[in-house]
This record gives C-alpha cells, structure tokens and sequence, in this order.
C-alpha cells in the first residue's frame, strides 16, 4: 500500500480480519489510541444490536467495524490527495490529513451505547433530547473526542509529520471543516454515497450473518476511479469515473438487499420493538441515564462499562410481571408474527421522516377503523413503515456532498456530470422503496384462528394505498416512468 510509505512508518503492527486481510498500523503513533479504553469499549458493543438472535453469525463488534473503516479510509484518502498537488494541499500535510481520515474511521462510532441505534432511539432521543451534547451517538461521540483523546493525540503526534491530526478530525466532527480540502477526508469516511463506513459495513456484516451474496461489492474499484474535483466555488467534491458506474449499481444493489433482508428483517424488527420498549421504561432503573449524565460531566467511568452483555444480563432479570417484554428477549420469543405481506411502493424520491411516521400511524388507524366494527377482538398490531434507500440520507444533509459527480477523462482534462440523488437511482435502475408491514401478536390466533385473523387484516388493507394516496399524493413519489429517471444531468467541463 503505497500510503503506508507516505506515513513513514518505522515500527508496523498488522492485524488480520477476515474481510480485508492483514490491516497495518503504526505501533509508535497509532496502538495508544487503538488500545485506548474508550476505542477498546466497543469490542463490547455488537455491530447489528440483537441480529445475532436471527442470524447466529452476527455476534461481530463495531470494534473490527471500526478498525475496517480505518484502513478503507486511509486507502481512500490516499488515493484522492495524490491526485491534488501541493499546492492544493491547503497549507496541511498529506501525511496529517491521510492519518487524519484513519482516526476519524477509527473513532465515527465511539459513541454509540449498548444496542448502538436502540440506545439512540429509546434512550438519548427521548432522555437527553435537549441536550445538544447528547441526542444521538455521533454527538457523544464528539464529546468523548474531545475531552478524552484529542489531546492524547496531540502529545503523540507533536513534533512528527502527523502533526496537527487531531485538530483536522475535530473540526471535521463538529462541522467546522468549511468546503476546503478538508472535505475530501470526511467523504472518505461519511455523508457520501459510498463512504468507507458504508463500504465496510456492507461486506462486514454479510460476512458475519451468512447472507454473503448481498454483500459483494467491488470496494477497490470505486476507491480506485475516485478523483478529487474542485468545484467553480472553490469547494471540493468526489467524482467517479463514468466507466465505475456497474461498481456503483453493485453497491447500491448489496444495500437494498441488505436492509430488506437483514437489517429489516421481520423477526429482527419484532426483537428490537421489545428491546426498545425496555431501553425506554427502564433507563434509569439499568443505570443508562446516569452514565450519559456523568459522560456529560467529564466523568466516562460508568458510560465504559455499559456493554451490550452487561445491560442484557440486568434485562433478562427483570421482574416479567413488570416487564413481559424482558421475558420474551430471555426465551428469544417474538410476541408479533408478521401478517400482513410488505407492500413494496417503489418511489422516485425520498419521503422525510415525519411522513413515514404519519403513514405507520394513518395505516393503523384505517385497520383499527375497519375492525372496529367486527365482533371479533383482534387484539394488539402494529404497523411499520420504512423506506429503503439505496443512497445514504446523509448526502443531502448541510454538510453531504450534494449532487453525484460522474468524471469522464479527456485529453484536455475531466469533465464532470452532476447528477441529483434522486435521478442517480433511476440512471442506474436501483429505486428506493417504501415498505409497509403490519404485525399481529401471536396469541390472537388460538382465539380466532389463522384464517379470521388472516381475513381481517387484509380485509382492512384493501384501501390502504388509496387512503395514503389521497392524504400523502403517494402516487407522486412512485416511479412512473425510467424517462423521469433520466432527466436532470448537469455536464461541466473541469
């Protein structure tokens, strides 16, 4: 790896993972933050929170996730900055912002609490939702930075060419970076459309569950036909080269297989219904609050020790009168059977969140309506929406990288097609869906029977689409044509 060269490293670690092989390190500069204790805490937090209960191989860490999206990361800015010249470099070290993308792979998800995005949602989202330090992982995960090892890092790194490192990190992770050069090493890593985070995890997690035919990707292709561009704002931005493009359809296929299939599978959902129901009634009783409190006052003691084994235990010893949820997690039993097929509604663009919280809540008015009058009790359901996304929300956020660049190379130089999210997906023929599932408890069925219950819920679906459509223009989101898929290209020479 010629990057290795550029780091100049005289004394290499290598550790061997089994998505990516040998994974080299400098012992000098970079074991102490390996090693540190708060990097180390996420041996002890699952990549995929309770998948492992559906798929008995996903009992992989976000550790070696982590250590994975540090070698992607450094592969990828490495082959971005040398295509810059120095004097592009903005006034920093290729050295410091190629390790610079290497630490922000190492530590993107040091935040993250037991059971990773449960946590997020049933905990700081609804405990720690006014403080801004603390409404999800990645703003713990500036905090633990910040105060407890950018100034490690700076003793470290004082007086070597990796100098000034964590400087760029921190300002990368509080958004600080401004469009300069720093922002090829945050595309490297996050809020891009194939980021080394999700480069890993795709491959990581396929591995781990079994399911490895939707998670091949062609990781070094894309990082490799990958050019930095320098938009007419002095911005920056990545481009890929045009002839990728299948590299590209592969990933954003292994995604959508990976989130309908995995991710959302219907037992993996049911089991994290249950454990988010506990992580919200019971985070202060298992001690989740007041670890967050004392992280927030400086004191990373308690917050260390909160593993995923070590909050399960203290679940499944709840009270189960008080707490039946816990019970089911104990004897791995999902209370809800899906009954209701995913209706698969394929879009053009994104819906926004709050639209796909009001549909969960429409669809279930309309069924609780049309059972009402039933004399049948078809007792507890619940309703899912999701959408699947083949391209990362994050794109389109303030800090994304905006528009898609495809680069064509010519003699006199690149030209660079820009592209919008949404038409990117119907170029390429991967469309994001929206999926809605609705879940009926299991013991209804000793009472009224496959058949009724079965009879009931898709009697009650048979106007679903029309009723969403009158109050969403659902049907303005659903692809009508490719033609509308093809329109909206923007060719600028560089």
């Amino acid at each position: 790896m010629v990057y290795w060269k550029v780091l100049r490293i005289t004394s290499r670690g290598y550790i061997r993972d089994p998505v990516h092989g040998y994974i080299l390190f400098d012992k000098k500069l970079e074991k102490p933050l390996i090693d540190h204790g708060l990097v180390q805490r996420l041996r002890h937090i699952r990549q995929l929170q309770l998948t492992y209960l559906v798929y008995p191989g996903a009992t992989h860490s976000r550790f070696s996730h982590s250590i994975g999206v540090m070698h992607l990361a450094g592969r990828f800015a490495d082959t971005l900055l040398s295509r810059l010249d120095e004097a592009d470099m903005g006034g920093f070290s290729r050295d410091s912002l190629i390790e610079s993308a290497r630490i922000l792979g190492l530590i993107h998800d040091i935040g993250h609490g037991p059971f990773s995005h449960a946590f997020d949602e049933s905990v700081l989202s609804k405990h720690f939702k006014n403080k801004k330090d603390a409404v999800n992982h990645e703003a713990l995960g500036k905090v633990i930075y910040d105060w407890f090892i950018k100034d490690e890092l700076r003793k470290q790194f004082y007086g070597t060419a990796l100098e000034g490192s964590e400087e760029i990190v921190s300002s990368i992770l509080n958004d600080r970076e401004g469009d300069n050069i720093l922002k090829l090493i945050r595309y490297s890593v996050k809020d891009f459309y194939y980021p080394s985070d999700l480069l890993d995890f795709l491959v990581r997690d396929s591995y781990y569950t079994g399911t490895v035919e939707y998670g091949f990707i062609d990781a070094s292709r894309l990082i490799e036909s990958s050019y930095p561009v320098k938009l007419d704002d002095g911005s920056y931005r990545v481009a890929l080269d045009r002839k990728a493009d299948g590299a590209l359809r592969g990933l954003l296929q292994a995604k959508v297989s990976m989130f309908e299939y995995v991710y959302l599978h219907h037992s993996n959902r049911a089991y994290d219904r249950l454990l988010k129901k506990v992580l919200e009634k019971y985070a202060v009783n298992l001690g989740l609050v007041e670890a967050v409190d004392r992280l927030l006052n400086k004191d990373p003691s308690m917050y260390s020790r909160l593993w995923d084994d070590v909050v399960y235990y203290k679940i499944i010893h709840l009270d189960e009168a008080l707490c039946p949820s816990a019970g089911y997690l104990k004897r791995r039993y999902s209370p809800w059977k899906l009954e209701y097929t995913p209706l698969r509604i394929p879009l053009i663009k994104a819906v926004p969140q709050h639209i796909l919280s009001n549909i969960e809540n429409h669809v279930t008015e309309i069924i609780a309506e049309k059972i009402k009058p039933s004399s049948d009790r078809i007792g507890e359901f619940w309703v899912e929406a999701a959408e699947i996304r083949p391209i990362p929300a994050t794109v389109e956020e303030p800090n994304g990288h905006g528009d898609f660049l495809f680069a064509y190379k010519r003699d006199t130089g690149i030209s660079v097609e820009k592209i919008n999210p949404g038409r990117l997906t119907g170029i390429l023929g991967v469309i994001p869906t929206l999926h809605i599932r609705v879940y009926v408890r299991r013991d209804i069925y000793a009472t009224l029977g496959k058949d009724r219950v079965r009879e009931i819920i898709y009697t009650a679906s048979e106007d679903v689409m029309r009723e969403l459509d009158e109050a969403y223009k659902i049907s303005d989101l659903m692809t009508l044509s490719m033609k509308e898929g093809l329109e909206g290209h923007e060719r600028v020479t560089m």
